[in-house]
């Protein structure tokens, strides 16, 4: 299955070298752009594309795959609220099947990405972030009659293929217009206090490459963004400490939650807590989701984490995993985007291992006064350790 799997792969990269609508080559493009600098809507502009595929079957995955495909794509403006695709790496001007635009919704920085295919027809759409004016971010599921149309008699019903777009702007290069984000932050995940004199947790991946980190967080009723940086990370467990470093931030007294570093059953009741795409079109506000263990094991059998049937977004990552009882038992680093509620989380043992290696003594949560408390009240307490960090 595999083997098929891979020739999938080829075979799927081929839908990408059709033209989209009218032909422009990419000397007309800059021009145009170039002529309209001062009035270009944020998403204009000529993109490199990047898709990530996801193969399952019976909600199994079976095969995921990065390619960066070798192609440039432009955004031109139609109409006040329509955009045109164009692949630019096409120089035939004969009519194709495959056709795209990009459609304005009301909130800033989100659009309606619609496509069509001819051969075998289907339509795809989906909601599209443009973060900093810069990155386009999609995904969607491709058809059965086109999967099918491409494997043939190697399709086997219950095949799904999921496909993830990252388009990354190249031109303009300094764009005017690229202030969809309210900040120049790069990234954002979420994490936790675990320890009162200003030590959180969260995810290696969230704080990876950052020269610069700021955490916002809920103090006395009052937001407070305080600087912080890198204390200790494991790459392998996916993993981080950091450490508030601001003169305006006065420690917390103690931290109404405790550790359990035990082995949750699977059934348990769980919820998280963070801040998915909270830069972009969530907003700065703490977000509760819950659901069970689904099992002790992550993806492909990981004995590192739990797998999880809690809904979760980019920017949960890091964020923490509560029992009902108001512990914490984990930490949220992944999801799989193709199959419906499968997320995963870090058992809290591999924390704890990494805060012991570091020079710092830690004064560890352990109250559990909060069990006692009702699962409305549990969140109001808990959302004031959970922090937003932002990083660039």
């Amino acid at each position: 299955m595999k083997k098929n799997i891979c020739i999938m792969v080829i075979l799927i990269l081929a839908i990408f070298k059709t033209s989209a609508q009218e032909f422009i080559n990419k000397a007309e493009l800059q021009k145009y752009l170039d002529k309209n600098s001062q009035s270009l809507d944020q998403i204009e502009g000529i993109y490199s594309l990047n898709v990530k595929g996801t193969w399952t079957l019976n909600g199994e995955l079976i095969h995921q795959y990065s390619e960066a495909v070798k192609s440039e794509w432009g955004v031109k403006r139609i109409d006040k609220t329509t955009f045109a695709v164009y692949d630019l790496g096409n120089n035939r001007k004969e009519e194709s099947g495959f056709s795209a635009k990009f459609e304005k919704t009301s909130i800033d920085g989100v659009y309606t990405y619609i496509c069509k295919f001819i051969n075998p027809y289907w339509e795809a759409r989906a909601n599209v972030i443009l973060t900093d004016g810069k990155i386009l971010e999609y995904g969607y599921y491709r058809s059965v009659i086109s999967i099918q149309n491409e494997l043939k008699e190697r399709y086997i019903p219950g095949t799904k293929c999921y496909w993830d777009f990252t388009w990354l702007k190249t031109y303009p290069i300094n764009s005017k217009n690229d202030n969809t984000s309210k900040s120049t932050w790069e990234g954002n995940g979420s994490g936790f206090f675990i320890d009162g004199n200003g030590y959180i947790a969260t995810n290696y991946h969230v704080i990876d490459g950052a020269s610069e980190i700021e955490v916002d967080f809920i103090k006395d009723n009052q937001k407070q963004s305080c600087k912080a940086k890198i204390i200790s990370s494991d790459k392998q467990n996916d993993l981080a400490i950091i450490k508030i470093e601001d003169d305006k931030f006065k420690p917390y007294i103690k931290l109404p939650y405790s550790f359990k570093s035990t082995i949750s059953d699977v059934g348990s009741n769980v919820f998280a807590l963070g801040y998915p795409m909270a830069l972009t079109v969530m907003g700065e506000e703490v977000k509760f989701t819950d659901g069970k263990i689904s099992s002790k094991t992550g993806f492909q059998g990981d004995i590192t984490t739990y797998q999880i049937s809690v809904p979760v977004q980019p920017g949960n990552s890091g964020g923490p995993l509560f029992d009902y009882d108001g512990n914490i038992i984990g930490i949220v680093n992944a999801k799989i985007m193709a199959a419906d509620n499968v997320s995963y989380a870090i058992k809290l043992t591999y924390l704890k291992n990494l805060i012991d290696v570091i020079p710092d003594k830690l004064i560890l949560p352990s109250d559990i006064s909060i069990s006692q408390k009702t699962l409305t009240e549990k969140i109001k307490v808990l959302s004031n350790y959970v922090v937003l960090i932002k990083t660039r």
